[in-house]
């Protein structure tokens, strides 16, 4: 058996943490004043040790099918490199099947159908919908094919396991963090991507969640681009800005789609007033954004390490061994103060860490 060293960290524990910790500076929220300027984000911690499971050294060679919901960005590329490149060095060859957005579900539909009679080995699935395809995924099972969730869930009551993160729940510790920096007491935008997808809806549910929570805070405008075109969320608050002064927050799903955000702001002169959260880095500009506090607080998805994890636990099942029912793993939440010592190697294949300062 060869083993990896890059730890797996999860639980309540590691999460909460995480969230409590992002607390403004400031003696008091934004409400009746006029700049966000003394609000500084402390250092939270990092998660920068992850363990794969042990991998089987079986000595052939499997075939996976692979399919993903969109290639859009950084991240989402990330998980299918990651994956090709070390399936390659053990065993597992990886075939991609894009469906090109989350609308696209027929095409994903189709994409399974065709990989079914190439007859693979296994299928790891990043679902477009999480019901709609449960049919089709009936037919893998019914040709002995084993499923795995991966990340994001299906109503596939037969797959193997689950390899997600739960955005929900961190939609929520960012929303959260968001609030704790305005002091409690602040309106939002949410502009997240993907719309009507699953991925959209825990991320809209896990904003909602935190501020009915916080009773200073409200969701203003809520709005969800098909998509993650930056030019489609600067629209979304400018507009959002315009009908209403009093934004003083704006979260958004990827950091590509937050420079639209921040490309708004900064025309509407409001720098000092609003602060724009997000998730996930998907290029080196990306952490620029972190390090100079365009973007002060980012959850910060481990894309490249989930795509590791997806082909340990498929020569897993392939061998035989044991898997767990589900591998949940954590965001980081990246600041500022903490993001040039964070291992983003773990978020984002190399090519998109070139040139990162």
């Amino acid at each position: 058996m060869k083993t990896v060293n890059r730890r797996l960290l999860m639980g309540a524990a590691v999460a909460s943490a995480l969230a409590l910790g992002l607390v403004a500076c400031s003696d008091g929220g934004t409400a009746g004043t006029d700049s966000l300027s003394d609000n500084e984000v402390p250092d939270v911690g990092l998660i920068n040790e992850r363990v794969l499971p042990e991998i089987p050294d079986t000595g052939e060679t499997y075939r996976a099918a692979v399919f993903v919901a969109q290639q859009e960005q950084g991240d989402a590329i990330s998980f299918t490199d990651a994956m090709k490149t070390f399936g390659a060095e053990h065993g597992l060859d990886v075939d991609v099947y894009d469906a090109g957005g989350y609308a696209q579900i027929d095409k994903q539909i189709n994409q399974i159908q065709t990989a079914l009679a190439t007859d693979p080995d296994i299928l790891l699935v990043w679902a477009t919908d999480p019901n709609a395809i449960v049919p089709v995924l009936e037919q893998a099972g019914k040709q002995g094919i084993p499923v795995i969730n991966w990340v994001l869930n299906t109503a596939y009551e037969d797959a193997v396991t689950t390899i997600n993160t739960d955005w929900v729940s961190e939609s929520k510790k960012l929303t959260t963090a968001i609030g704790e920096y305005l002091g409690g007491e602040g309106q939002l935008i949410t502009a997240y991507g993907g719309c009507g997808g699953e991925y959209q809806r825990d991320l809209q549910a896990g904003s909602e969640e935190a501020v009915a929570e916080m009773p200073g805070m409200e969701i203003a405008v809520a709005e969800c681009p098909p998509d993650f075109d930056p030019s489609k969320v600067q629209s979304i608050v400018e507009n959002g800005i315009a009908a209403n002064p009093e934004i003083n927050g704006v979260l958004t799903s990827v950091m590509s789609q937050s420079v639209g955000a921040v490309n708004a702001i900064r025309a509407a002169g409001a720098q000092d007033q609003i602060v724009v959260g997000s998730g996930i880095i998907t290029s080196c500009q990306d952490v620029e954004l972190i390090k100079n506090g365009q973007v002060p607080i980012v959850s910060g998805l481990p894309a490249a390490f989930i795509g590791e994890l997806g082909a340990t636990i498929a020569l897993r099942i392939l061998a035989g061994e044991e898997v767990d029912e589900l591998y949940s793993v954590p965001n980081n939440i990246y600041t500022a103060q903490n993001i040039d010592d964070a291992d983003l190697s773990y978020d984002l294949t190399p090519q998109f860490l070139e040139g990162c300062q």
